[in-house]
């Protein structure tokens, strides 16, 4: 997480996918969300989004 100002952070997730059992679910493949979230009237909200799916190497 990256504050850019004290009402605005961009936070990065590494995506993956798991089954109820909680084991991962490799062929769904991972994603790398970036998202900016801004403080308004004391709440944190979601102002945008971006995913990129992680490409497998071959």
């Amino acid at each position: 997480m990256l504050f850019i100002r004290p009402d605005v952070a961009a936070v990065k997730v590494r995506q993956r996918y798991f089954s109820p059992l909680g084991e991962q679910v490799t062929e769904l493949g991972e994603g790398t969300p970036m998202y900016v979230l801004s403080k308004e009237n004391g709440q944190w909200r979601l102002t945008a989004n971006q995913n990129t799916p992680v490409a497998t190497g071959a």
